[in-house]
């Protein structure tokens, strides 16, 4: 994101089109080189990376997941004044 905007600023001090079209062509490829290590860090922590909770919270609970939220929440009017 930061190097799109390089291009404008590039374009703004040079008021040149192809430094414009160069740096944001560059932005692009940086972008798909930063996607690339991304997903490669993820393929390589493999079985050591911590399991996924959202999926279903409840099924983790005792694991120091999200614990199950109460039903309802809510009190009747006969609870408030008794």
């Amino acid at each position: 994101m930061w190097v799109m905007a390089a291009s404008v600023i590039a374009f703004a001090i040079t008021l040149n089109q192809k430094v414009y079209f160069v740096v944001l062509a560059f932005s692009f490829l940086f972008h798909a080189i930063c996607l690339a290590v991304i997903n490669r860090r993820g393929k390589s922590r493999g079985a050591g990376a911590e399991e996924n909770t959202a999926e279903d919270p409840a099924k983790h609970a005792g694991k120091g997941g999200l614990a199950a939220a109460p039903q309802n929440t809510r009190r009747g009017a006969d609870e408030i004044n008794p």
